[in-house]
């Protein structure tokens, strides 16, 4: 049973607050949290860690297991048992340490949606792909995400002529509609994500270390100000 300082009104903070409570444990990679997503619940998931309950717990180790297994390969590392009983340990301390309202109220004063696939904003374009994050967070317009799509990336030391063609085509795409789909990071991607910005048309923007975290100068310079037809995941 859950102790009166972790029971909280589960009805006035919603699922996704959970979720994103939940992203944020130390460890908890996309692999490992598409694992601790199947069959249970954002809510389920947050209250059995924070109580202990054996069977969320044993849920927790399966997915650890299961997904990180590379990390404990190295001899020198303690047995597999051990590294994840210390890693859901880590969890636990980290959810009672950090409620899901002030995580929510993070997102929520910077302007960043969470999702989930049970969410109704969830893209339906992710749904079904084999790699669709358990949890998706965004700024802008998601909406973008249903549209025509081309993925433009390269090398970040790109020759002046990369860059232009980078340019051209992002350009060239943002003006007949396609939304320009780049990681925003120095070189290629840069490039292409100016030229679609240049034109007007819709872009999406991926960024690989979150939002609230730190990102390069680069990503930094393109995620200040989001037009209405952007989307930044």
């Amino acid at each position: 049973m859950a102790t009166d300082l972790f029971s909280i009104n589960t009805e006035a903070i919603p699922p996704e607050a959970y979720a994103a409570a939940l992203a944020s444990m130390p460890d908890a990679h996309p692999s490992t949290l598409a694992s601790l997503f199947c069959g249970v619940d954002a809510v389920t998931l947050w209250q059995g860690l924070v109580d202990g309950d054996r069977h969320v717990v044993a849920h927790a180790r399966a997915a650890l297991q299961g997904n990180r297994v590379d990390d404990f390969l190295d001899d020198e590392r303690p047995k597999i048992s051990e590294r994840v009983d210390l890693v859901v340990k880590r969890w636990q301390r980290a959810l009672r340490t950090d409620p899901p309202a002030a995580v929510w109220q993070r997102y929520c004063d910077a302007a960043i949606g969470v999702a989930t696939r049970a969410s109704a904003s969830y893209p339906a374009a992710l749904v079904d792909d084999i790699a669709a994050p358990a949890v998706l967070f965004h700024r802008g317009t998601i909406d973008v995400v249903a549209g025509p799509r081309v993925g433009i990336v390269g090398t970040r030391t790109c020759s002046r002529y990369g860059r232009d063609v980078a340019y051209d085509l992002g350009e060239q795409l943002s003006k007949v509609g396609v939304a320009v789909v780049s990681g925003l990071a120095t070189g290629i991607d840069a490039a292409a994500h100016r030229g679609a910005l240049a034109a007007g048309g819709p872009t999406i923007g991926v960024l690989a270390c979150g939002f609230l975290g730190r990102a390069p100068l680069e990503m930094n310079k393109s995620s200040r100000t989001i037009p209405r037809n952007e989307a930044m995941l």
